[in-house]
């Protein structure tokens, strides 16, 4: 691409307003052909960005102020829901409590530092996304995690099969969920039921829990979160997990899903799938993030500042 080709390209890759002034200081001055003045404008964007979204306010204000804390994907022992209360701010310094707005008592809404989170998929509003309009669905969120973080394909429903889970106040969701060990069915379910079920010790909403309420005689019962990880195709990778947390060890620990995790970075920022030739791109991206400690920033700016972004194939070439 042509060095103006690269101011704009850069700048709507970062933001949705294009390129600012010192994009073009630097196009003006003939710099933007040089790796190194690309990567310290995706730095300075990333920075910039970070600092702006610490100024709003709202749900997306603390969603990207969680990823921002843990800083890779997909865990770190996180957090624990402890509901509505009166924070002052020492409170929130001496026992590392993240606070957010405030409801109608004037209390706000906390999350501490504990044993009951770890990373991005064990946050409130990822679990709630991945839910129905009244329970948890083990199935959406483990097809989420096979292929979005191992990288699998699960094909779409058969016309020919009720999906329908039978309803069953005496049942737990567990229970009702044997109708897909049918044989036909755990074709696929095999390899999402294990994932999504290790989500268990978490409601349909987010919440943290140990028993679950079985609706017919309001009794309570001991949440079974065992799950797994089935067919992923990556040798010492399958196995039994004890709970989601246990599951997102196993899956941070992971270089393949590491690996998985870039090339969707990789596709998000290119707008395409990788082939072949971007083999060298994929690489060099996935050590930047590695050598980095996990860091997003140094990521996008290996992506942004690569071949595969800065050049084009010419159209009118026979290759």
């Amino acid at each position: 691409m042509s060095q103006a080709e690269i101011a704009y390209a850069l700048g709507y890759a970062l933001t949705d307003g294009g390129p600012d002034k010192e994009i073009f200081a630097d196009l003006s001055a003939g710099k933007l052909g040089d790796p190194a003045v690309i990567q310290a404008h995706v730095e300075r964007f990333y920075e910039s960005a970070i600092t702006g979204t610490q100024k709003r306010k709202g749900k997306a204000e603390r969603v990207l102020r969680f990823i921002a804390y843990i800083r890779h994907v997909p865990a770190r022992p996180g957090w624990e829901t402890i509901g509505s209360y009166n924070v002052s701010k020492k409170q929130v310094r001496e026992d590392n409590i993240i606070s957010g707005e405030k409801n109608k008592n004037n209390q706000r809404y906390v999350m501490r530092l504990s044993g009951q989170r770890a990373g991005i998929l064990s946050q409130p509003s990822w679990l709630t996304a991945h839910s129905t309009n009244f329970d948890n669905d083990p199935v959406k969120r483990g097809k989420w995690v096979y292929e979005h973080l191992l990288g699998g394909i699960i094909p779409n429903v058969p016309i020919t099969v009720d999906a329908t889970v039978p309803e069953d106040p005496d049942k737990t969701l567990r229970e009702r969920f044997q109708k897909t060990e049918e044989n036909y069915c755990m074709k696929c379910h095999q390899k999402m039921n294990p994932l999504g079920m290790a989500f268990e010790m978490f409601d349909d909403v987010g919440r943290f829990r140990e028993k679950e309420l079985l609706r017919d005689n309001k009794s309570l019962v001991e949440v079974d979160s065992s799950g797994g990880i089935s067919h992923s195709g990556v040798p010492g990778l399958d196995g039994p997990v004890d709970n989601a947390l246990d599951l997102m060890e196993k899956l941070a620990n992971s270089s393949h899903v590491r690996q998985v995790f870039v090339r969707h970075a990789f596709r998000y920022w290119m707008g395409r799938n990788e082939t072949l030739s971007d083999s060298p791109t994929l690489i060099a991206a996935d050590k930047a993030y590695v050598e980095s400690g996990g860091s997003m920033k140094a990521l996008v700016a290996s992506l942004l500042s690569s071949d595969s972004f800065l050049y084009r194939k010419d159209p009118a070439s026979p290759n």
